[in-house]
């Protein structure tokens, strides 16, 4: 076992995706702006100067000589362009923090919004680098490319191809089962008289070039036929596989393009996914004759219908990888390739949407195939908490956005995930059940003696799971809904630890 001197201050804790420690103690260390990239290319995090690595979890407390001087020297090299393709700090990302006459630096480095990535470095994109666990990693020419086209204010499904005519591109069949339900759900819309060319006009699939009119990759996507769109997007895919009641690593339901369906284009696959996806759902409401009336939804089969059209409206059909649901026991997977555009806060507060496709977004509202834009993701957040679900997990890996939603009642995931005794779930049960609950209402319900009832509650509380409200004997309990992100529990961490060797002798 190492041993350290009784003058080191120590401190237990370990990197993460989100946290990075360096020492920095006579300067800024220059390969921090490595992590300063990773973080900003991926989802944030804090940077910590003024600790020194022991072993992989603990690290002594050595201080930084002169902390105004490293903040400094920091911000000179993030407004250098030579050096540092954005700055993305301001005044309020540091802190300076003392323990025992030693400072600390902690640097809260956010995830750069989607038209400043990748930030790289040395002037060249090729420095641009993610995060992966602890380390910080150079991104892949193909990753660095696709954070290039989504930094453009120019949507991606806006571009004209024109060298091919729209005739040529797109398959009729498709756009008139298009019009036929635009026109049964808008009867009276003024689009409804208009030819085919100019129908597709106001849509967005098609726009001209020198007076000839050529299909949008928007138009492609939605309406193209199966070959225009290999040779265009040789990496567009979509998949829905069906694994409930199936035996085990087989799938009870498929659906990916082999020439059986029509074209393989988004809306051919939309109108035969959407409703058997909406027919694994158990509703007391009925669907309509086309299988797919959305005013007749559920509130959770409008989550999965919101969450299947978010993931084909914000997919990048230029990367590698399938667009894909998967559909098992109690959780439904959405996963498209490219990154999120937005940070996991944001995704979560449903307060900011900046879709990748607006155009196949707008193709998709006006024929009730989705909510107002910005709505999707409030919608599935509704439905989780009117139905007492766990809260949606969103993934963000190798260029790749996955939604796992768990049609499972809260307490059924959480017992699971941490693994709660059966005294701990009868607790957590009663005040679910009860919405906010006083320790003597839990006591009745459960007939756990008041002694071993503090003991579980209070331990509940530690893991986040039940927060408490008032005092004494007007304390009441709920179930915590907030989200907290991971830099979030990062940081209350590290405060917490350091707060503690500050009080101590």
């Amino acid at each position: 076992m190492t041993e350290y001197s009784k003058s080191e201050l120590i401190l237990n804790v370990s990197e993460s995706d989100t946290l990075e420690f360096k020492e920095g103690k006579k300067g800024f260390p220059k390969d921090a702006l490595e992590t300063y990239s990773a973080f900003a290319n991926t989802e944030g995090g804090l940077l910590v100067l003024g600790l020194k690595e022991l072993s992989t979890s603990q690290y002594s407390i050595v201080g930084v000589d002169d902390p105004q001087k490293d903040i400094t020297e920091m911000i000179n090299l993030l407004q250098n362009p030579s050096k540092v393709s954005d700055n993305i700090l301001n005044n309020s990302s540091f802190k300076i923090t003392t323990v025992r006459d030693k400072s600390i630096i902690e640097i809260s480095i956010p995830k750069a919004t989607y038209n400043k990535r990748p930030i790289y470095l040395k002037g060249n994109p090729s420095e641009s680098y993610k995060r992966i666990g602890t380390a910080d990693c150079r991104m892949s020419e193909n990753e660095m490319k696709a954070m290039i086209r989504d930094s453009s204010d120019m949507p991606q499904d806006a571009t004209i191809i024109d060298d091919i005519t729209w005739e040529m591109a797109l398959d009729m069949s498709t756009i008139s089962s298009y019009r036929q339900r635009f026109a049964n759900r808008t009867p009276d819309h003024v689009f409804n008289t208009l030819s085919t060319e100019d129908f597709l006009i106001k849509i967005r699939a098609i726009d001209k070039v020198q007076e000839k009119l050529h299909p949008t990759m928007a138009g492609l996507i939605m309406f193209g036929n199966s070959n225009e769109l290999q040779k265009r997007l040789p990496h567009f895919c979509l998949e829905y596989i069906n694994y409930i009641d199936s035996e085990e690593n087989r799938w009870k339901d498929r659906i990916i393009y082999d020439g059986s369906w029509g074209e393989g284009n988004l809306y051919n696959f939309l109108q035969i996914v959407l409703p058997r996806l909406m027919k694994t759902i158990d509703s007391s409401f009925s669907l309509g004759d086309d299988g797919i009336t959305r005013q007749e939804y559920s509130d959770i089969q409008k989550a999965l219908r919101e969450a299947f059209v978010n993931t084909l409206m914000h997919a990048d059909y230029r990367v590698e990888g399938h667009t894909k649901v998967s559909v098992e026991e109690k959780q439904y997977v959405f996963s498209n390739p490219g990154s999120l555009r937005i940070s996991m806060e944001e995704y979560y507060s449903g307060k900011t949407s900046v879709c990748r496709n607006p155009n196949i977004a707008f193709m998709l509202r006006v024929i009730g195939f989705a909510e107002a834009a910005g709505s999707g993701v409030p919608a599935i957040l509704r439905a989780v908490r009117t139905n007492k679900l766990a809260i949606p997990e969103l993934i963000t890996t190798n260029n790749r956005v996955t939604l796992r939603i768990n049609t499972s009642p809260f307490i059924n995931s959480i017992v699971k995930k941490y693994n709660l005794s059966e005294r701990e779930h009868s607790v957590l049960k009663c005040i679910n059940d009860l919405g906010f609950a006083k320790r003597k209402e839990i006591e009745s319900a459960t007939n756990i003696k008041k002694g071993t009832l503090i003991t579980i509650i209070n331990g509940l509380i530690e893991k986040g799971l039940i927060v408490s409200t008032g005092k004494a004997s007007a304390t009441t309990y709920s179930i915590s809904e907030n989200y907290v992100t991971n830099k979030d529990k990062t940081r209350n961490a590290l405060e917490h630890i350091l707060d503690m060797l500050k009080k101590s002798k």
